[in-house]
């Protein structure tokens, strides 16, 4: 049950870590407030990127303990 819940969220939240990084590193180069790139969006009709963000931690919160049948915290 692991590998087939977590085990796939791991990989994702380490390489949205890393694209977040690499977001940090490139408002700094150009010498801007990071947290500028939380507000913005790709599309008109998309999540900003700091709601993109929570909603891909609650999947990785929510679908593993659905998957165990407990309350999701």
């Amino acid at each position: 049950m692991y590998e087939a819940s977590v085990g796939l969220f791991v990989p994702y939240l380490r390489n949205l870590s890393t694209l977040l990084d690499k977001g940090v590193a490139y408002a700094e180069a150009r010498k801007f407030n990071p947290t500028v790139l939380l507000g913005m969006r790709m599309a008109p009709n998309m999540y900003d990127l700091a709601q993109q963000i929570g909603e891909a931690c609650r999947h990785a919160t929510v679908a593993p303990a659905l998957l165990a049948q407990c309350e999701p915290v």
